[in-house]
Protein backbone atom coordinates (compact mmCIF):
# COMPACT_ATOMS: atom_id res chain seq x y z
CA UNK A 1 0.00 0.00 0.00
CA UNK A 2 1.23 3.24 -0.86
CA UNK A 3 0.15 4.82 2.38
CA UNK A 4 2.76 2.35 4.29
CA UNK A 5 5.43 3.61 1.98
CA UNK A 6 4.61 7.43 2.70
CA UNK A 7 4.91 6.08 6.60
CA UNK A 8 8.03 4.79 5.54
CA UNK A 9 9.45 7.70 3.93
CA UNK A 10 8.47 10.29 6.39
CA UNK A 11 10.09 8.25 9.26
CA UNK A 12 13.07 7.76 7.53
CA UNK A 13 13.06 11.62 6.47
CA UNK A 14 11.91 12.71 9.94
CA UNK A 15 8.61 14.35 8.07
CA UNK A 16 5.72 15.49 9.84
CA UNK A 17 2.14 14.95 8.48
CA UNK A 18 1.68 18.44 8.47
CA UNK A 19 5.06 18.89 6.08
CA UNK A 20 3.68 15.96 4.07
CA UNK A 21 -0.02 17.98 3.58
CA UNK A 22 1.76 20.83 2.52
CA UNK A 23 4.07 19.08 -0.10
CA UNK A 24 0.50 17.28 -1.51
CA UNK A 25 -1.32 20.83 -1.30
CA UNK A 26 -4.18 19.08 0.97
CA UNK A 27 -5.28 19.31 4.71
CA UNK A 28 -3.34 17.60 7.65
CA UNK A 29 -6.91 15.41 8.14
CA UNK A 30 -6.26 14.04 4.97
CA UNK A 31 -2.74 12.83 5.08
CA UNK A 32 -3.75 11.21 8.92
CA UNK A 33 -6.82 9.64 7.05
CA UNK A 34 -4.63 8.40 4.48
CA UNK A 35 -2.03 7.12 6.40
CA UNK A 36 -4.43 5.30 8.75
CA UNK A 37 -6.67 4.04 5.71
CA UNK A 38 -9.10 5.96 7.05
CA UNK A 39 -9.79 8.11 3.93
CA UNK A 40 -13.36 8.30 3.09
CA UNK A 41 -13.35 8.24 -0.84
CA UNK A 42 -10.59 7.26 -3.72
CA UNK A 43 -7.07 7.62 -2.75
CA UNK A 44 -5.57 7.21 -6.43
CA UNK A 45 -4.79 11.22 -6.43
CA UNK A 46 -2.64 11.25 -3.10
CA UNK A 47 -1.14 7.17 -4.26
CA UNK A 48 0.22 9.50 -7.20
CA UNK A 49 1.13 11.96 -4.93
CA UNK A 50 3.38 9.22 -3.13
CA UNK A 51 4.83 8.02 -6.35
CA UNK A 52 5.73 11.71 -7.09
CA UNK A 53 7.10 12.01 -3.99
CA UNK A 54 9.32 9.35 -3.72
CA UNK A 55 10.32 9.31 -7.26
CA UNK A 56 11.66 13.38 -6.71
CA UNK A 57 13.52 11.64 -3.59
CA UNK A 58 15.34 8.80 -5.54
CA UNK A 59 15.99 11.52 -8.10
CA UNK A 60 18.08 13.75 -5.36
CA UNK A 61 19.53 10.62 -4.17
CA UNK A 62 20.80 10.06 -7.80
CA UNK A 63 21.98 13.39 -8.65
CA UNK A 64 24.08 13.84 -5.13
CA UNK A 65 26.01 11.06 -5.97
CA UNK A 66 29.58 12.54 -6.70
CA UNK A 67 32.50 11.18 -9.00
CA UNK A 68 35.59 11.65 -7.01
CA UNK A 69 37.59 10.65 -10.26
CA UNK A 70 40.60 12.49 -11.83
CA UNK A 71 39.67 14.34 -14.98
CA UNK A 72 43.04 15.27 -17.02
CA UNK A 73 41.86 18.69 -17.87
CA UNK A 74 44.61 20.84 -19.37
CA UNK A 75 45.31 22.64 -16.60
CA UNK A 76 45.85 19.38 -14.77
CA UNK A 77 48.33 17.66 -17.39
CA UNK A 78 50.12 21.44 -17.41
CA UNK A 79 50.10 20.91 -13.39
CA UNK A 80 51.38 17.11 -13.55
CA UNK A 81 54.11 18.52 -16.16
CA UNK A 82 55.55 20.72 -13.71
CA UNK A 83 55.79 18.45 -10.64
CA UNK A 84 57.36 16.10 -13.30
CA UNK A 85 59.96 18.31 -14.13
CA UNK A 86 60.63 19.25 -10.37
CA UNK A 87 60.88 15.81 -9.55
CA UNK A 88 63.47 14.92 -12.45
CA UNK A 89 65.42 17.77 -11.81
CA UNK A 90 64.99 17.91 -8.04
CA UNK A 91 63.79 21.58 -8.06
CA UNK A 92 61.37 23.36 -5.99
CA UNK A 93 57.99 24.89 -7.90
CA UNK A 94 54.82 26.58 -6.79
CA UNK A 95 51.61 25.48 -7.83
CA UNK A 96 48.76 27.94 -6.78
CA UNK A 97 45.35 28.83 -7.39
CA UNK A 98 42.26 29.61 -6.05
CA UNK A 99 40.10 26.66 -4.23
CA UNK A 100 38.42 23.65 -6.23
CA UNK A 101 40.70 24.10 -9.12
CA UNK A 102 42.19 20.00 -8.65
CA UNK A 103 45.33 21.53 -6.96
CA UNK A 104 44.97 18.28 -4.40
CA UNK A 105 43.91 16.02 -7.15
CA UNK A 106 46.55 16.67 -8.76
CA UNK A 107 48.79 16.33 -6.30
CA UNK A 108 47.33 12.44 -5.54
CA UNK A 109 47.39 11.38 -8.92
CA UNK A 110 50.91 12.31 -9.49
CA UNK A 111 51.88 10.68 -6.31
CA UNK A 112 49.80 7.46 -7.73
CA UNK A 113 51.56 7.11 -10.29
CA UNK A 114 55.25 7.88 -9.05
CA UNK A 115 55.15 6.26 -5.95
CA UNK A 116 58.16 3.60 -6.22
CA UNK A 117 60.41 3.72 -3.53
CA UNK A 118 63.59 4.95 -3.90
CA UNK A 119 65.81 4.60 -1.09
CA UNK A 120 67.50 8.23 -1.64
CA UNK A 121 64.14 9.91 -1.17
CA UNK A 122 63.14 11.18 2.15
CA UNK A 123 59.70 12.76 3.00
CA UNK A 124 59.49 15.96 4.73
CA UNK A 125 56.47 18.19 5.90
CA UNK A 126 54.68 20.36 7.17
CA UNK A 127 51.81 22.60 6.23
CA UNK A 128 51.60 25.83 4.09
CA UNK A 129 49.61 29.11 4.70
CA UNK A 130 47.31 29.45 1.63
CA UNK A 131 46.23 33.34 1.64
CA UNK A 132 43.25 32.58 -0.58
CA UNK A 133 40.91 30.58 2.00
CA UNK A 134 43.03 31.82 5.12
CA UNK A 135 43.89 28.38 5.93
CA UNK A 136 46.72 25.80 6.43
CA UNK A 137 46.89 23.18 4.37
CA UNK A 138 49.45 19.78 4.53
CA UNK A 139 52.42 18.81 2.48
CA UNK A 140 54.63 16.32 1.64
CA UNK A 141 57.91 16.98 -0.45
CA UNK A 142 60.35 14.56 -0.70
CA UNK A 143 63.91 15.41 -0.69
CA UNK A 144 66.67 13.67 -2.85
CA UNK A 145 70.41 12.83 -0.76
CA UNK A 146 73.30 13.41 -2.40
CA UNK A 147 75.56 10.36 -2.43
Amino acid sequence: MKNQELYAFMKANKMTQKQVATLFDTSLTTVNQYLNDKYPTDTKWLDEKVDELLARQKAKVVEAKYNNAFVPTMTAKRGIEIMQFAHAEGEINVIYGAAGLGKTQMLTRYQGEHSEPDPMLERIGGNIYDPTNGASVPFEVETKHES
